[in-house]
This record gives C-alpha cells, structure tokens and sequence, in this order.
C-alpha cells in the first residue's frame, strides 16, 4: 500500500523529476544535492508516466503491455487510496469543525 500512496502524491505533483537509473525511483531536484547526476535521468512526469512506472513496478509490464484485468486493478488502488483518503479527512472536519481542503 506504500507504492500505491507514493504514487498517488506524484500523480497530484507533475513537473520534472530525476529517476534513478538503478532503482527506477523519482526523487525532485532537493533530494538530490551533492549527490553523482550521472546516477539519474531527467524525465517530465505527468499521469501517464506515473501510471506507467507503477505498472512496471506492480505487473513488470509497461501500462500499454498490461491486460484490462491488471489496468482495472490498477486503477482500483489509486481510486481506494484516494477514497480512504478523503474519508479520513472527511473525519477530521467533523472532529475538529473546520472545512479541510484536499487537492
């Protein structure tokens, strides 16, 4: 559940990003200080990058390789993600009484 809630704050966070050639991870420009920029390449992340590197870390496929089944199931997390997460804000306006915006 940690890789789907990884991706879905990079799914609200497009612009560009350096990916570890290694690991496949993307860390921002801060992360990154005094460290060997060899090691990364820089790739402009919008949601079908985002959807596409979680693809390949879930199924081992690229998200135009994977079948209807594995891209609904795909979806599925993030949309219960995304869904656990506004009920849990949801919660906290009511404990707290104040409006919560989420983007």
């Amino acid at each position: 559940m940690n890789l789907i809630k990884n991706y879905s704050e990079q799914l609200e966070t497009e612009g560009t990003f350096l990916k570890d050639k290694k690991s496949g991870e993307l860390k921002s420009l801060n992360d990154v200080v005094g460290e060997d920029l060899n090691k990364y390449e820089v790739i402009k992340v919008d949601k079908s990058v985002v959807l596409n590197d979680a693809a390949q870390k879930l199924f081992g496929k690229d998200l135009e390789k994977i079948n209807g089944k594995d891209y609904y199931n795909l979806l599925k997390m993030f949309l219960a993600f995304r869904s656990s997460l506004k009920q849990k804000v949801y919660q906290q306006e009511k404990k707290i009484g104040v409006k919560i915006e989420v983007r």
